[in-house]
């Protein structure tokens, strides 16, 4: 996934796929609208746009408006099925991750047993790690990103 230089006003995507067992390669170029909606890719990378969507790109559902970055902020209340839990940022601080360490945000919720974790680095626009549960206790995803390459960023090393 590379963010691609800003041409006006419009930014793009651009995501090369390999699927796994295969020695294909899908490259898909999109314009970054204002959710993280994707909705003119190929017919080839949909089914991984659908997967992107329902986990790198989750955290739009959640975050809809400028939150607080701070320990302790309330994100909001999220709803599923017939449970009420509060989204909050739990955690803030230097953590390590695959590309290094960074001050991060630890935003989490419940449902069940299970804490569901997003973290999130300030001046990056997509979440650098996840971890989500569902309802019965099934993990659904889990990503980190592994490797940045980007320009001299405060609070990244």
């Amino acid at each position: 996934m590379k963010f691609l230089p800003m041409q006006g006003q419009n930014q793009s995507l651009f995501i090369q796929i390999k699927p796994s067992g295969s020695d294909k390669i899908i490259n898909q170029t999109v314009p970054i609208g204002l959710v993280y909606d994707y909705p003119n890719v190929s017919d080839e990378a949909k089914p991984y746009f659908d997967i992107l969507d329902q986990s790198v790109f989750s955290m739009r559902d959640f975050a809809t408006t400028d939150q607080y970055l701070v320990k302790g902020a309330d994100w909001g209340d999220m709803y599923i099925g017939a449970n009420h839990e509060t989204l909050d940022v739990t955690d803030t601080g230097n953590m390590n991750f695959g590309f290094g360490s960074a001050n991060a945000y630890l935003i989490s919720y419940r449902i069940g047993a299970n804490e569901n974790k997003i973290w999130i680095v300030d001046n990056l626009p997509l979440p650098v790690k996840s971890k989500i549960y569902d309802f019965n206790g099934t993990l659904v995803y889990d990503f980190e990103l592994v490797s940045l390459n980007a320009p001299s960023t405060p609070g990244l090393s």
